[in-house]
């Protein structure tokens, strides 16, 4: 055997190693087998969604949440897509209706039904709002105390709306919260949101903002007055204060 070759398998073993070592089967009882997601609470409460029922383990209790249709206070649905924990460390599941809020104290959920399904939540760090992302309907803002007080939709007549309403893309890493815009990026352009006036600004492709495509891929913050737009084709920077685009 090589030294090259010898030093890749020492390289793997070391690394299946390591991995083995940090790895604990917990033996937890749970309603499916199909885990979806996991999250855990700074109250020790360990949330594992599945297909067929949402699992809370504390100590050595164990729970399962499933939907009840007579019962207001249940899940919206059984199956659990995503688990989001928020910085107030509340839990919110994602499922096929909508979001289900965990209420500590009366270990009930609150239900909040959506038009399509949610694919993600980003926390806005300055206000705590949370933007939820749906797969067609645009994005829902929701306050903290779990009321929506927005909904943002692609409107063919409106310039001042959101450049559209398919975000099955979007993640927290789409979005960049400042003290009165929020900056999105899709999947059919990039957008400026007005917190005061409640407005987008999208951008799409074109000799003003320099995009060869519409696809925005992700952003990133640079310095305080500027924004790294990556699409799929070219990186392009977005001046906070002159509203301008620059390669």
């Amino acid at each position: 055997m090589t030294q090259k070759k010898i030093l890749i398998v020492l390289i793997f073993g070391l690394c299946f190693f390591y991995t083995k070592s940090q790895t604990t089967d917990l033996n937890l009882n749970l309603s499916s087998n199909n885990v979806l997601d996991i999250k855990k609470q700074k109250n020790g409460l360990l949330w594992v969604a599945t297909d067929e029922g949402l699992n809370a383990f504390y100590d050595n209790e164990s729970y399962v949440f499933y939907s009840n249709i007579q019962d207001s206070l249940s899940l919206l649905n059984s199956k659990i897509d995503n688990l989001f924990i928020s910085s107030s460390d509340a839990l919110i599941t994602l499922s096929q209706d909508g979001l289900s809020v965990f209420d500590n104290e009366k270990f009930s959920f609150k239900r909040i039904k959506l038009n399509s399904k949610p694919v993600s939540i980003s926390e806005d760090n300055l206000t705590l709002d949370l933007w939820v992302a749906t797969e067609n309907s645009g994005y829902y803002v929701i306050n903290s105390d779990f009321e929506i007080i927005g909904h943002y939709l692609f409107d063919p007549l409106s310039p001042l709306s959101i450049s559209t309403s398919n975000l099955i893309e979007n993640n927290e890493k789409s979005m960049i919260f400042e003290n009165n815009k929020v900056y999105i990026s899709t999947n059919n352009g990039f957008n400026v949101f007005d917190k005061k006036l409640k407005t987008f600004k999208r951008y799409f492709k074109g000799k003003k903002s320099l995009f060869t495509t519409n696809n925005i891929v992700g952003i990133k913050k640079m310095g305080s007055d500027n924004v790294m737009i990556a699409t799929e084709n070219e990186l392009v920077v977005f001046n906070i204060k002159e509203n301008n685009f620059s390669n």
